[in-house]
C-alpha cells in the first residue's frame, strides 16, 4: 500500500499568493471548524492542536472564486488495486461553495483521455457506405438505427467492432454535435454541426461517441460544500472497458494526476478551505 500527500503544482484562475501556506501556528481556539488561525499575508488556514481536530496539525488552503489546482505527481495506475482518494473541505464565503474532486488521466504516452475518446454509445458500431472527405458534414453509414442526434456526440473513425474496444481511446473522432440521422433508401444519412475533418473511404468502421466530465470525478461531483469542515472520499477500481464513469479507471488509463476545481462555476463569493488531500492504493 502507498499514500501520496499531494503537494500541488498548477493553478488557473486564482493568485498563487491566495493558496501559498504560511507557518504553522504553536496554538488556536477549538470549536467549529477545528481551531484554525488564519495568516492575512499568505492567505492559508492553518489548525491548530486542539482536542477533537480531526485535522490535527494540518495545513488548509483557502481559495477565493473559481480555480483549478492539480497534485503535482503523476500516479502510476494498477488496475489491479483499489484507489481511495479524500480530501476536507469547508465553505468559508458568503455563499456556499461548490468542488469538483477526481483524477485527470493519461495513457502510457502520457497523452491525455479525453470522455469522448472512450465515451461509445452501444449498438452503434457500423461502416461507412460511402466515402467521406474531411470537409463533409454529411456522411453515409450502414446502419444508424440506434444513432441519436446530439449537441454532445460525435463519430469516432477506425474503431473496433469485435465488442473489446481496442481502439478505445479513440482520437479520430468528428468536432462534437450530431445535428440529424435519417434513413433513407439504402443507407443512414448523419449531419454534423461541422466538417468531420477525416478522409476515409468507404467501408471505414465508425461508431458514435458521446462527450462528457472532463475528468474522472471519483470524489465529488458538484458537491455543494458545508461551512463545517467535511470529508470527500471516493474510491476507483479496476479499468473500464468502454465510457467514461466515476468508479473504473476510463480505457488506457496508465496514469493519473488528482484534480480539484474549487467554487466549480461560481464567483468570489465563494471561499473555501481545502485540507488532507491523499491517495491510498491498496489491494482488495
Amino acid at each position: 500500500m502507498r499514500r501520496w500527500k499531494l503537494p500541488w503544482i498548477a493553478f488557473a484562475g486564482v493568485a498563487l499568493g491566495a493558496m501559498a501556506p504560511a507557518a504553522l501556528p504553536e496554538s488556536g481556539p477549538a470549536g467549529q471548524g477545528g481551531g484554525e488561525t488564519e495568516s492575512p499575508d499568505a492567505g492559508a488556514t492553518l489548525f491548530a492542536d486542539s482536542p477533537g481536530n480531526p485535522l490535527l496539525g494540518r495545513l488548509a488552503f483557502k481559495c477565493i472564486g473559481p480555480a483549478t489546482m492539480r497534485g503535482a505527481e503523476l500516479i502510476t495506475v494498477d488496475p489491479n488495486k483499489r484507489y481511495e482518494l479524500t480530501g476536507w473541505f469547508r465553505s468559508v464565503g458568503s455563499e456556499a461553495s461548490k468542488i469538483c474532486f477526481g483524477y485527470a488521466l493519461f495513457d502510457a504516452d502520457k497523452k491525455p483521455i479525453t470522455a469522448d475518446q472512450v465515451g461509445v454509445l452501444l449498438r452503434t458500431e457500423t461502416t461507412l457506405s460511402e466515402a467521406c472527405k474531411k470537409e463533409d458534414t454529411a456522411l453515409k453509414i450502414a446502419k444508424g438505427a440506434n444513432w441519436q442526434p446530439n449537441a454532445q456526440a460525435c463519430v469516432a473513425f477506425e474503431t473496433d467492432d469485435s465488442g473489446k474496444y481496442n481502439d478505445l481511446p479513440n482520437r479520430k473522432l468528428s468536432p462534437l454535435g450530431i445535428v440529424k440521422v435519417e434513413a433513407k433508401e439504402d443507407c443512414w444519412e448523419v449531419v454534423l454541426k461541422a466538417p468531420c475533418g477525416r478522409d476515409c473511404p468507404a467501408g471505414t468502421k465508425v461508431r458514435e461517441h458521446l462527450a462528457g466530465p472532463p475528468y474522472l470525478f471519483a470524489a465529488a461531483a458538484g458537491q455543494v460544500v458545508p461551512a463545517a469542515w467535511t470529508q470527500s472520499t471516493g474510491y476507483v477500481y479496476g479499468m473500464a472497458t468502454a465510457g467514461a464513469g466515476s468508479t473504473l479507471w476510463w480505457p488506457g488509463t496508465k496514469y493519473a494526476r488528482v484534480v480539484l476545481l474549487l467554487n466549480y462555476g461560481q464567483d468570489n463569493n465563494c471561499s473555501v478551505l481545502v485540507s488532507a488531500v491523499s491517495v491510498i492504493d491498496e489491494t482488495p
